[in-house]
Protein backbone atom coordinates (compact mmCIF):
# COMPACT_ATOMS: atom_id res chain seq x y z
CA UNK A 1 0.00 0.00 0.00
CA UNK A 2 1.50 3.62 -0.81
CA UNK A 3 1.78 6.04 1.34
CA UNK A 4 0.45 8.45 -0.83
CA UNK A 5 -2.82 7.31 -2.98
CA UNK A 6 -1.42 9.22 -5.97
CA UNK A 7 2.23 8.24 -5.56
CA UNK A 8 2.48 4.47 -6.26
CA UNK A 9 5.49 2.75 -7.21
CA UNK A 10 3.64 -0.15 -7.96
CA UNK A 11 1.04 1.99 -9.96
CA UNK A 12 2.78 1.17 -13.55
CA UNK A 13 2.81 -2.45 -12.92
CA UNK A 14 -0.25 -3.21 -11.95
CA UNK A 15 -1.66 -0.99 -14.87
CA UNK A 16 0.69 -2.55 -17.12
CA UNK A 17 -0.51 -6.26 -16.26
CA UNK A 18 -4.04 -5.22 -16.32
CA UNK A 19 -3.64 -4.15 -20.10
CA UNK A 20 -1.26 -7.64 -20.69
CA UNK A 21 -4.30 -9.32 -19.34
CA UNK A 22 -7.16 -7.66 -20.89
CA UNK A 23 -5.39 -7.73 -24.86
CA UNK A 24 -2.18 -9.67 -24.75
CA UNK A 25 1.89 -9.36 -24.19
CA UNK A 26 2.32 -9.00 -28.25
CA UNK A 27 -0.93 -6.32 -28.58
CA UNK A 28 0.52 -3.80 -25.38
CA UNK A 29 3.70 -1.66 -25.73
CA UNK A 30 5.18 -0.17 -22.96
CA UNK A 31 7.05 3.09 -23.29
CA UNK A 32 8.87 5.00 -20.97
CA UNK A 33 11.81 7.21 -20.49
CA UNK A 34 15.39 6.38 -21.32
CA UNK A 35 18.26 5.80 -19.18
CA UNK A 36 19.83 8.74 -21.27
CA UNK A 37 17.11 11.08 -19.86
CA UNK A 38 18.23 9.71 -16.08
CA UNK A 39 21.65 10.68 -16.62
CA UNK A 40 21.17 13.69 -18.76
CA UNK A 41 18.58 15.63 -16.52
CA UNK A 42 19.42 14.09 -12.93
CA UNK A 43 22.68 11.83 -12.10
CA UNK A 44 25.08 14.19 -13.77
CA UNK A 45 23.05 17.98 -12.43
CA UNK A 46 22.53 16.00 -9.06
CA UNK A 47 26.80 15.32 -8.87
CA UNK A 48 27.08 18.64 -10.11
CA UNK A 49 25.21 20.53 -7.59
CA UNK A 50 26.37 18.17 -5.01
CA UNK A 51 30.08 18.98 -6.04
CA UNK A 52 30.03 22.83 -6.22
CA UNK A 53 28.14 22.54 -2.50
CA UNK A 54 30.81 21.12 -1.25
CA UNK A 55 33.13 22.89 -2.44
CA UNK A 56 31.27 26.41 -1.61
CA UNK A 57 30.87 24.69 1.95
CA UNK A 58 34.59 23.93 2.34
CA UNK A 59 36.00 27.30 1.04
CA UNK A 60 33.95 29.04 3.21
CA UNK A 61 34.85 27.39 6.41
CA UNK A 62 38.40 26.77 5.12
CA UNK A 63 38.88 30.39 4.11
CA UNK A 64 37.19 32.45 5.98
CA UNK A 65 38.51 33.06 9.73
CA UNK A 66 37.45 31.89 12.89
CA UNK A 67 37.10 35.05 14.03
CA UNK A 68 34.31 35.82 11.62
CA UNK A 69 32.42 32.51 12.27
CA UNK A 70 28.83 33.62 12.05
CA UNK A 71 29.86 35.01 8.12
CA UNK A 72 30.61 31.28 8.00
CA UNK A 73 27.73 30.29 8.81
CA UNK A 74 25.89 32.87 6.43
CA UNK A 75 26.85 31.87 3.78
CA UNK A 76 26.80 28.44 4.44
CA UNK A 77 22.73 28.93 5.26
CA UNK A 78 22.42 31.03 2.35
CA UNK A 79 24.26 28.13 -0.05
CA UNK A 80 22.02 25.64 0.95
CA UNK A 81 18.78 27.69 0.41
CA UNK A 82 20.34 28.67 -2.59
CA UNK A 83 20.80 24.60 -2.96
CA UNK A 84 17.27 23.96 -2.60
CA UNK A 85 15.85 24.89 -6.08
CA UNK A 86 18.03 22.65 -8.46
CA UNK A 87 17.30 19.97 -5.75
CA UNK A 88 13.20 20.25 -5.99
CA UNK A 89 13.94 20.15 -9.84
CA UNK A 90 16.30 17.50 -9.67
CA UNK A 91 13.16 15.16 -7.60
CA UNK A 92 10.55 16.46 -10.50
CA UNK A 93 13.27 15.26 -12.66
CA UNK A 94 13.48 11.78 -11.17
CA UNK A 95 10.00 11.74 -10.76
CA UNK A 96 9.24 12.03 -14.30
CA UNK A 97 11.94 8.90 -15.07
CA UNK A 98 10.70 7.28 -12.34
CA UNK A 99 6.52 7.07 -12.78
CA UNK A 100 5.85 8.81 -16.22
CA UNK A 101 4.57 6.13 -18.67
CA UNK A 102 2.58 5.20 -21.74
CA UNK A 103 0.88 1.99 -22.51
CA UNK A 104 -0.49 1.97 -26.25
CA UNK A 105 -3.24 -1.02 -26.67
CA UNK A 106 -5.13 -2.06 -29.96
CA UNK A 107 -7.89 0.58 -28.37
CA UNK A 108 -6.19 3.21 -26.72
CA UNK A 109 -2.91 5.46 -25.90
CA UNK A 110 -2.81 6.33 -22.60
CA UNK A 111 -0.59 8.84 -21.43
CA UNK A 112 0.34 8.69 -17.45
CA UNK A 113 2.22 11.70 -15.70
CA UNK A 114 3.11 12.05 -12.37
CA UNK A 115 4.04 16.00 -11.54
CA UNK A 116 4.53 15.86 -8.25
CA UNK A 117 4.07 13.74 -5.13
CA UNK A 118 0.53 14.54 -5.28
CA UNK A 119 -0.41 15.08 -8.35
CA UNK A 120 -1.22 12.39 -11.11
CA UNK A 121 -2.49 12.64 -14.70
CA UNK A 122 -3.97 10.31 -17.25
CA UNK A 123 -4.89 10.64 -20.86
CA UNK A 124 -6.58 8.56 -22.89
CA UNK A 125 -6.69 8.95 -26.77
CA UNK A 126 -9.04 6.20 -28.85
CA UNK A 127 -6.40 5.10 -31.82
CA UNK A 128 -9.57 5.98 -33.85
CA UNK A 129 -9.38 9.02 -34.27
CA UNK A 130 -5.33 9.57 -34.87
CA UNK A 131 -4.24 9.84 -38.41
CA UNK A 132 -0.48 10.29 -37.72
CA UNK A 133 2.50 9.37 -35.05
CA UNK A 134 5.17 11.82 -35.31
CA UNK A 135 8.60 11.54 -33.51
CA UNK A 136 10.74 13.98 -32.97
CA UNK A 137 14.82 13.80 -32.36
CA UNK A 138 16.65 16.69 -31.64
CA UNK A 139 20.46 16.51 -31.43
CA UNK A 140 22.82 13.57 -32.80
CA UNK A 141 22.87 12.15 -28.80
CA UNK A 142 19.56 11.37 -29.36
CA UNK A 143 19.82 9.83 -32.41
CA UNK A 144 22.50 7.99 -31.32
CA UNK A 145 20.70 6.34 -28.40
CA UNK A 146 16.96 6.09 -29.97
CA UNK A 147 15.80 8.74 -27.54
CA UNK A 148 12.39 10.02 -28.60
CA UNK A 149 10.29 12.93 -27.20
CA UNK A 150 7.38 12.07 -27.14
Amino acid sequence: MAIISTFDPKFQNKILQDCINEFGADNVVHIRKSKLFLWWFVILPFLLWLFTLITLLFCFIYFIPWKLIWLTVALCVIVLLIWIKPATMIIKYYLDYYMDFSIVTPQSFIRYDQTWFFKRTSKVIDLIHVRSVSVEKTWIINSLFNNEKL
